[in-house]
C-alpha cells in the first residue's frame, strides 16, 4: 500500500482537471472519479486510514455535467445507495459497480469496528467508540448487492470488496493481526498483551465474529471458485489453467485488482484468530488450516505484494 499515488499530488490534478471538464472528455472524467473513489476506500478498508475525500472537486461538477454523460452516471450510482432512491443502471452499458461501492469511504471511516482495550466485553462503552452505527453502512452495502449492479459471474472483485467492507464493520483488522503475530503467548506480553487477548477472547462470543466470520468464509470460497472452476470470472483468472490436463488446477489471474491479496489476508485472519485461540483444544493441523488455505490463494496471485502476504501467513504458523 505505500505505493498508492501521493495524495496531494492527485488532488492538486483533479482541482486542475476540473475546470476543463467537458463533453468531449467526460469519459476520462469519469473514469478519474471512479479511481479516486477506490483509492480512498483502499486507504480506509486496507491501512485503516482516513479517506482524503479528494474526489470531491470532481463531483461538484454533476450540476453542470449533461444528462446522461458518464460523469453524473458515476455521481449517481454513488448517491443512490445513501440517499433513499433507486440505484440507476449505469450508463451506456459501463460498469461502475465497484465504484458505487467505493464511495461508501466516508461513511464506513466512521464506523469501523473500534478497539475495545479497557471495554472489553461491555457492549455499551464499546459501541460509544463509533462515531455513527454501522447500520447505515451495511443497509447501502445490502442495496447494493441487491440491486444486481454486481452479478456475481461477472464481478468478483466488486464483490470481494463488498465482503471486505462487512469485515472491517465487525472486526478490528490491526488487533487481529497482532494478535495472529502473538498468538497463545499474548498474555505474557505484558499489560498490553493480555488485554489485547482479553479483548479478542470477548470479540469471539459476540455476533460481530460471526458476521465477520461468515464474510470470511464467503470472500474465501469466491477467491477459491474463481482460481479453480473453468466458468470462474476472468478478472480472476484466465482461460489457461496451469495443467492442461486438469481443468480443476488453479489458475492464474489475468486482472488482480489491488485489494484482491489484502482481502484473502486479512479474511484469513479472521478465520484463523478462533483457532489460534483454542489452541491447547484443537490439533496443530486444524489450527493452520485457514493460513494453509489463505497462504495457498495468495500463492496463485501475480501481483508483488502477494509473495510477501503469503509469507506472513507462512510465519504465523
Amino acid at each position: 500500500m505505500s505505493r498508492l499515488p501521493n495524495v496531494k499530488a492527485i488532488t492538486e490534478y483533479t482541482e486542475a482537471y476540473a475546470n476543463d471538464v467537458d463533453a468531449h472528455n467526460d469519459e476520462q472524467a469519469a473514469r478519474l472519479l471512479e479511481a479516486l473513489y477506490i483509492i480512498d476506500c483502499y486507504r480506509v478498508v486496507m491501512m485503516m486510514r482516513p479517506p482524503t475525500l479528494m474526489w470531491h472537486t470532481l463531483t461538484r461538477l454533476a450540476a453542470q455535467a449533461q444528462q446522461g454523460s458518464r460523469l453524473t452516471s458515476v455521481i449517481r450510482s454513488a448517491a443512490a445507495l445513501v440517499d433513499g432512491t433507486v440505484l440507476p443502471r449505469p450508463a451506456n452499458g459501463e460498469d461502475c459497480s465497484l465504484a458505487s461501492l467505493a464511495s461508501l469511504a466516508p461513511h464506513l471511516w466512521t464506523v469501523l469496528y473500534p478497539r475495545r482495550n479497557q471495554h472489553k466485553g461491555d457492549t455499551v462503552l464499546a459501541e460509544a467508540l463509533r462515531i455513527g452505527k454501522p447500520d447505515f453502512v451495511e443497509i447501502a452495502c445490502e442495496k447494493w448487492i441487491q440491486s444486481g449492479v454486481a452479478v456475481p459471474s461477472t464481478d468478483m472483485t466488486a464483490l470481494l470488496l463488498y465482503h471486505m467492507i462487512g469485515i472491517n464493520l465487525h472486526a478490528n483488522l490491526s488487533t487481529l493481526q497482532t494478535f495472529a503475530y502473538l498468538g497463545t503467548g499474548s498474555e505474557t506480553h505484558g499489560h498490553r498483551g493480555r488485554s489485547m487477548a482479553e479483548e479478542i477472547h470477548c470479540w469471539l462470543e459476540e455476533r460481530d465474529y460471526d458476521v465477520a466470520h461468515w464474510h470470511a468464509e464467503q470472500l474465501t470460497t469466491i477467491v477459491e471458485a474463481s482460481l479453480t472452476h473453468p466458468k470462474a470470472d476472468a478478472s480472476l483468472r484466465s482461460r489457461s489453467s496451469l495443467s492442461s490436463g486438469n481443468t480443476a488446477e488453479p489458475r492464474k489471474v489475468v486482472y488482480e485488482a489491488p485489494h484482491v491479496p489484502y482481502a484473502i489476508y486479512y479474511a484469513t485472519l479472521v478465520l484463523y484468530v478462533k483457532g489460534a485461540a483454542m489452541r491447547d483444544r484443537l490439533s496443530a493441523p486444524l489450527v493452520r488450516a485457514p493460513l494453509v488455505r489463505g497462504e495457498r490463494l495468495l500463492s496463485f496471485l501475480k501481483v508483488a505484494v502477494a509473495q510477501p502476504l503469503a509469507r506472513m501467513l507462512c510465519d504465523m504458523s
